[in-house]
């Protein structure tokens, strides 16, 4: 292949990849709302995991204690309180999961 071909052919190509970067800018641009959706529900799923999580080690904490000292009813009412967190925090995962599964879409 000559020079003066070759030359040609890659100036083809940069037309070509530019004009694939202008479609993929334009996507992007389409998508930006979607994207910063998506980003703001992740965090505010990572602060209510942090909650959650906080919330699950104060009830945590109180098992030993709770089981040693504590009346039945107690103990069921911890039972409880720990499935409400614990039921919180997973699904809490699953909306940052769907949030993050958004972003992998777009």
């Amino acid at each position: 292949m000559s020079t003066i071909k070759e030359l040609k052919e890659i100036t083809k190509q940069k037309k070509e990849l530019a004009d694939r970067q202008k479609e993929i800018r334009a996507k992007l641009e389409e998508s930006k709302e979607d994207r910063k959706t998506a980003r703001k529900n992740q965090a505010e799923a990572r602060k209510k995991v942090r909650e959650a999580k906080a919330s699950l080690r104060e009830i945590t904490a109180k098992v030993y204690e709770i089981f040693s000292e504590g009346s039945s009813d107690q103990i069921r009412e911890l039972a409880d309180n720990l499935e409400i967190v614990s039921g919180g925090l997973v699904s809490t995962m699953r909306e940052f999961a769907k949030a993050a599964e958004a972003l992998e879409d777009l």
